[in-house]
Parts: structure tokens; sequence; C-alpha cells
């Protein structure tokens, strides 16, 4: 293994035993923050979920000596829940256990392209590899920001009328929509965006920066169905009982008509479904949750499933409106939703457990304002170097 890789090794074992030196914790963060790949490697060995995942993997090889390890983790986890202030001494026990040295050495000398996240979807596919603005069905990619308003493309019996941020899908001529052409679109937005889509049928779709949705220009009678990536605020029309439904990452959120937000960044191997009225049904696998108003459901990466209640549903559409409202959020989603919005990388170098309690900020405020307001709070320390938005241990007086 190359000498670079057996250093990170080190530093990432020295960093889940609290053992870093000021100028180590400076050398780790600066691999870390490199590049996206180093960073999504990083994240992946020091989070609970995959270090669980490992012991399992353990348990498969040796069942015998992994059964009484994985059994002993899960006894002394029992006996000792992860509050705050503990939750990394049972990731430093894990860690033992792991062998981390030797997996993390495994992971770094196979390529990161056979690492990654496989899309499992040509919907999915499509997505990534669209251009920024609207793509329509014969590739065509018309740039947002320099079309006039009006009518910007026309397919079969269907105009895409731009009016600002708002994109509109009108039906030319009424047909059954067994004889109507349809074709597929998909919109996607880079940072500091968002859109507004009417469809024909009056549903509407509120797209957030650094996202993708991908839907035909006319629904079918069986069914309404959109594929997202990203984040997205659904008003659904009711039509009857067809259904509505929205493909994110391995989950399903199916509706007949309400509205919700739904948040699947594929960094956050999460899909967040957040229901404002009506009922929404989510699935993931086997698993399915049906939830109500002021309810949440988040599905992992996992196939685990977790319903989240009396949430305030404001919270979590207040981008839609064009600002940030954290309440009671850790470092970590601040500091993610700031980056993603800005279109930089987030760079957490604290493992605070702080929170921030109650701030709404309007998106359309320079990057360094925001910045500002967020450490007059004197919680931690953020700071923008280059493409990055950084946050540190405060400065000691």
């Amino acid at each position: 293994m190359k000498k670079s890789n057996t250093r990170i090794v080190e530093l990432i074992v020295k960093y889940l035993n609290d053992g870093l030196t000021d100028t180590e914790r400076e050398e780790l963060f600066a691999w870390k923050s490199a590049t996206k790949e180093n960073n999504s490697l990083f994240e992946s060995l020091t989070n609970e979920k995959q270090l669980l995942k490992g012991l399992q993997e353990i348990h498969a090889v040796n069942k015998e000596r992994g059964r009484s390890k994985i059994e002993k983790a899960l006894e002394d986890r029992a006996a000792h829940p992860l509050h705050r202030n503990n939750r990394y001494m049972y990731l430093k026990a894990a860690a033992v256990l792991l062998g981390l040295l030797g997996i993390v050495t495994l992971v770094l000398t196979i390529p990161w392209n056979k690492r990654t996240q496989e899309i499992t979807t040509d919907a999915q596919k499509q997505m990534v590899d669209a251009r920024i603005g609207l793509t329509l069905a014969d590739g065509t990619t018309i740039k947002l920001d320099s079309a006039n308003n009006g009518v910007i493309a026309r397919q079969g019996n269907v105009e895409i009328i731009k009016q600002d941020s708002m994109i509109n899908y009108r039906v030319l001529q009424e047909e059954s929509a067994a004889k109507a052409e349809n074709f597929m679109n998909i919109l996607k937005l880079g940072r500091q965006d968002k859109r507004l889509l009417v469809f024909p049928d009056g549903s509407r779709v509120w797209v957030n920066a650094q996202s993708a949705l991908r839907y035909p220009t006319i629904f079918s009678n069986s069914g309404r169905s959109v594929d997202l990536s990203g984040e997205g605020y659904f008003e659904v029309s009711r039509k009857g009982q067809t259904p509505f439904f929205v493909h994110a990452q391995k989950a399903t959120i199916e509706v007949l008509g309400t509205h919700f937000n739904v948040a699947a960044y594929t960094d956050d191997n999460i899909v967040t479904t957040t229901l404002v009225q009506g009922v929404v049904k989510v699935t993931d696998g086997q698993e399915s949750k049906t939830i109500l108003p002021r309810q949440q459901v988040v599905f992992f990466d996992t196939g685990r499933a977790t319903v989240n209640e009396n949430i305030n549903p404001d919270k979590f559409v207040a981008w839609k409106d064009g600002n940030f409202l954290f309440t009671n959020d850790t470092i970590e989603t601040v500091v993610k939703q700031i980056a993603r919005w800005y279109g930089l990388q987030p760079d957490i170098r604290v493992r605070d457990t702080s929170h921030i309690e109650a701030i709404s900020l309007s998106k359309s405020l320079p990057i360094e304002t925001v910045l500002k307001v967020l450490n007059s709070m004197k919680i931690v320390e953020f700071e923008k170097n280059g493409n990055r938005i950084i946050a540190k241990p405060k400065s000691k007086p």
C-alpha cells in the first residue's frame, strides 16, 4: 500500500480514538476536503452505521468469533446507550472490533469507481448525466437563466412556457391520454437555483438547488410518475383515483392528492418525506410506512425506517420560499444545507454535539453574511476557504 494511504489510515484510527494532535487534525481534514471522493470515504469510515455493517460482514466470514464480538458490542451498546457525549466511545470500540487498519487499507486500494453508489435505474442514470437546465426528449438542453419568458419549446401536443422561475406545461388541444404522444423531460438545477414546475393536471413541484426531476410531459390515466434526485416540494392535484408516484433513490412515495416534501440527496444516503397535508405512503423494498400531517418518515439506505411525530413542516419547506430555517439542527446539517445552496464542499472539523437552536436566514444573502451571522452565535467557528465551508472548534482566546 502506498505510504500516503498508510498515513491516512493512521490518522483515521487516531481520529476515532480521539488521539489527533492539532497538526494531525489539520493534515487529516486537508486530505478529507481535497476531493469529493475523500470526503465520502471519510464519512463512511467514521459513521456508526457503516461500522455496524462491517461488524455484520465479519460475522458472515467468521461466524463463531464474529458472533461473540458482535453480541458483546451490542450488549455494551445496550448497557451504554449512545447519548451525545459518549457516542464516539462506541465507535472507538467498533473500530477495534473491525480491525479498522486492515479495513481502511482494503478500501483505499480499491478503485473509486468500484466503490461509488451503484446507479440502479435508467432514470437515475439519465438524471446524473443530464446537463444543468431543461433537457427535452431529443436531448436538447435549454439554459433557463438565459431563456426569455414565453414559449421555450413544444413537444407533441404540449407547450412549455417559462415565466421567470416558473415552467408551465400546457396542453394545446385536449385528447385522450391514451392517444397523446408523450415525451420525457429532465429539469436539473445547479447552485442557488430553484424552480416551480406546473404540470397539465394542475400538480405543482418546487425543485431545489442541486436537484433533478425526470417526468413526462403528459401523465397517463393509469398513473402519474416522476423520478427525483435531490429535493422537491409537491402539491399534487387529485385526479380521481389515479395515484401519483415519486421515485427517489430506492423509495417510492405514493399519493392521490396532497402536499409533501421529499429530500433525497444521494450524498445523504437517506430519503426523508415530510407531510404537510393529506396522506402519504412510502415504500422501500419490503418496508412500507403511511404518514399523516406533521409526521415525517426517514428511510435509510439499509432499508430501516423511522417515523418522526409532531414535526414542524415549515422547517422542511422553508427553502421553497427562499429561506434557511434551522431549529435545533446539528452543525453537520447546517453546514451541508448551506454548502449545497452555494455550491461549496462541506468541511466539518468538529465532533461537537452543539445545535443551532433557532435562526432564519434569507438564501439571497451573500455567503459571507450568512457565516457572519452564524459566527455571532458563538457555538463553533465557520469560515469559507476556497470552495469549502469549514466548521471548526472556536479559537481559544
